[in-house]
């Protein structure tokens, strides 16, 4: 399951992946911010992975790459700091930010903790 808040006005989406997440919920998700007409050009992304159980390997990731760079066509920038706990999403997640490696308005990193999560996308951590 994914769920989302858009805090429009600190150009910020906290993403939530928890429990099972497959393949087409992933797609699904990117989908509908790209549908999105209120989505921010310039947008920092939180997304918490630690309590999700991705069911498709990096092997599956393509047409997750092409929905982001569909959503990315339509955005000056997008800065994704992505938090899991877990070598299977470490890898998942490591393979996404080098397929998306040469897109110029995209950034990922990957890491461990909210704490230094929120200290690279500049946002003081509460």
């Amino acid at each position: 399951m994914i769920t989302y808040k858009l805090y429009e006005e600190e150009q910020l989406i906290e993403v939530l992946y928890k429990g099972e997440v497959y393949l087409q919920d992933l797609i699904d998700f990117i989908n509908t911010l790209t549908q999105k007409r209120d989505l921010p050009k310039k947008l920092k992304s939180l997304t918490f992975a630690t309590k999700a159980d991705f069911k498709f390997t990096h092997s599956d990731l393509e047409p997750v790459v092409k929905a982001m760079k569909n959503l990315t066509r339509k955005m000056d920038s997008l800065k994704e700091a992505f938090i899991i706990d877990s070598p299977e999403a470490v890898v998942l997640a490591t393979t996404f930010k080098i397929l998306n490696s040469e897109s110029t308005n995209y950034r990922m990193e990957i890491f461990s903790t909210k704490e230094a999560a929120f200290r690279w996308q500049g946002i003081d951590y509460l």
